[in-house]
């Protein structure tokens, strides 16, 4: 299987093009409105940046590690819950760690 195009991505509309304006996806359905087109190429589009941000040779390999990634950040704070004190210091630097990971796990489940 070959790899995403590489680079930074832009959007005009419906329509995903590399940095020199090449086109590489045009997300239209055959009954769909201009909104929800361009709603489809956003997603496709910040799914790129974030999986590029994390490895930027193979962007795709994140996208497939994520649900084991997730599952596994599940399981380990609820192993932290079960092992950390209730009367660790809120400012201790680990404890702040596990608030910032339940948060960027709260994001990804939509629930912020």
């Amino acid at each position: 299987m070959n790899k995403p195009t590489p680079g930074k991505w832009k959007r005009s509309y419906e329509i995903i093009e590399d940095e020199e304006g090449k086109t590489l996806a045009i997300c239209s359905g055959h009954d769909t409105s201009l909104e929800q087109d361009e709603a489809n190429a956003n997603f496709v589009l910040t799914a790129h940046e974030a999986c590029f941000a994390v490895n930027p040779s193979n962007p795709l390999a994140v996208a497939e590690a994520l649900p084991e990634i997730v599952e596994s950040l599940r399981r380990i704070l609820a192993i932290l819950d079960a092992l950390i004190s209730t009367d660790a210091p809120m400012e201790c630097p680990e404890v702040q760690t596990i608030f910032k990971a339940r948060a960027a796990l709260a994001k990804l489940e939509a629930k912020l």
